[in-house]
């Protein structure tokens, strides 16, 4: 099956050293979307009037994401456990892993990541647009991504359940889009990265291919990525010097 029909593209796009936002257009055609159904199913919620909702990653950036993308939230504002507990349940049925990150605006402005996400690839669904500073692509954000994704945090071995793998799986491909800011581009996109691999980080190209197809999979056999993180770590050492 195929997967996408993208509705902005993989790579984030870059003008005058700031990442340019994606105006996101949702119509009634596309109600039977998994962003449509998403935003059905979050209409249930009684959300309070100090919160601001963003629903953000590849349910928004694709009409037929793959089955494993994760349905990603971001509740901003004085949030409460239970609003996070309801959201998860009303969520539930559509059987994808759901990541809802609840956060104040003050624990906000420290969090460069998430920043990014909010200001340029994120569909506001409730509440009033966070209004935040413009960050400027240099070594400081690119070394707060690479903290993120650092490869260190990944398993040394892929096994067990695609949900057991998944996160690791997605963060240490997503390093490799880290890397490719030291060239002026950038992607979260898992296919664009390992794309990129293949100039980046060309030893580890089989290695991220295999991890990536292997999430379609419940059985698979273990995968050592050990030297894989390895190269992606010297990689970035590498650009860094430049």
């Amino acid at each position: 099956m195929i997967y996408s029909t993208r509705r902005c593209p993989p790579t984030w796009t870059i003008k005058d050293g700031y990442f340019q936002p994606v105006l996101y257009q949702f119509c009634d055609a596309e109600e039977d979307t998994v962003l449509g159904q998403v935003l059905s199913a979050l209409k249930s919620i009684q959300i309070p009037d100090s919160m601001s909702l963003y629903v953000r990653g590849g349910v928004v950036e694709e009409r037929n994401p793959h089955p494993q993308a994760d349905i990603d939230l971001l509740l901003i504002g004085e949030s409460t456990t239970t609003i996070v507990e309801e959201i998860t349940a009303v969520l539930k049925p559509l059987q994808r892993p759901i990541e809802p990150v609840a956060l104040h605006l003050r624990e906000l402005q420290r969090l460069y990541p998430i920043m990014m996400m909010i200001q340029y690839r994120s569909l506001l669904v409730y509440g009033s647009s966070i209004d935040l500073p413009k960050i400027p692509i240099d070594s400081k954000i690119i070394e707060s991504l690479w903290r993120l994704y650092h490869p260190i945090f990944c398993m040394e071995t892929l096994q067990g359940s695609v949900m057991s793998r998944l996160r690791s799986v997605k963060y240490l491909i997503r390093s490799v889009g880290v890397l490719g800011l030291f060239q002026g581009r950038y992607s979260r996109d898992l296919r664009t990265c390992i794309e990129w691999s293949k100039e980046l980080v060309p030893d580890a190209y089989l290695d991220l291919q295999k991890a990536f197809d292997n999430l379609s999979h419940e059985d698979v056999e273990p995968q050592n990525i050990r030297q894989t993180r390895l190269l992606i770590q010297e990689a970035h050492q590498r650009f860094k010097k430049f």
